[in-house]
């Protein structure tokens, strides 16, 4: 089997994207290419291989789930596989959970500890109410929104049509009456709750989006009004608040 791409998530949201032992970043700016390197490795506590670093033929684990891997730089990957007798099964399970229990304490004093401008990753507050969310859309020149795996028609209904819903309120929620918005308030509202009985929070943020056109020449900088909806139990929420990563260029006009 191989790592999947759930426990990857998990994986790297709970390291906060850093070396459980020297917690260094594990994803780089580079200026030689649009792309970011990734300098991150997914070390496996207990090898599946019988000659591997701390085989164990009495394992009755997932080799590959996330109890039993933890993210390193290359550096701490290679000492770790090559000084086996110091670094234990028992060891590397100590500081797997040292790293992730630092990352949550780190991310309740301060939601954006792990936020990095350069690389696009952004700290989402969940909106409980109907009035953050009209804040978050009101005005804006561009619409992100984004949404966890769906598993049924029903879910895709629901995501779908409250997305496209909040695009066109944010279309013309300036030339509403007060009266108008305070409606719309209400109503959101009542879909916030809809989405939470159905195992879904909504996060949002207003940030800067700079378009490009179709041969890369930036248009400029322009409000963006991002949403996230994401499943209850979204690996990467912390304490009311979502780790995010925006691509690089946010987007084609």
């Amino acid at each position: 089997m191989a790592i999947s791409e759930r426990t990857r998530k998990i994986l790297w949201a709970k390291s906060g994207n850093t070396c459980a032992i020297c917690r260094t970043e594990l994803i780089r700016e580079t200026d030689k290419s649009s792309d970011n390197i990734v300098v991150g490795q997914e070390c496996h506590i207990v090898s599946e291989k019988s000659k591997g670093p701390r085989a164990n033929p009495d394992f009755e684990g997932n080799y590959d789930g996330h109890e039993n891997i933890l993210l390193l730089c290359a550096n701490h990957h290679i000492e770790v596989d090559s000084l086996t007798e110091y670094y234990t099964a028992g060891r590397l399970k100590q500081i797997k959970l040292s790293h992730e229990t630092w990352v949550k304490t780190t991310l309740q004093k301060k939601p954006d500890s792990f936020s990095n401008d350069k690389l696009n990753i952004k700290s989402l507050s969940r909106i409980i109410t109907g009035k953050n969310l009209l804040e978050i859309i009101n005005h804006a020149d561009v619409f992100d929104f984004n949404h966890d795996d769906l598993n049924s028609e029903s879910e895709a209904d629901l995501i779908g049509n409250f997305l496209e819903e909040l695009q066109d309120y944010g279309d013309i929620i300036s030339d509403l009456s007060f009266s108008e918005r305070a409606k719309v308030v209400l109503h959101f509202d009542e879909k916030i709750n809809e989405l939470s009985r159905n195992g879904f929070y909504i996060f949002g943020l207003r940030r800067q989006v700079n378009l490009f056109n179709r041969v890369y020449e930036s248009l400029g900088l322009f409000d963006g009004a991002s949403v996230i909806i994401a499943r209850i139990n979204h690996p990467g929420i912390f304490d009311n608040h979502i780790i995010a990563q925006f691509p690089t260029v946010s987007r084609f006009a």
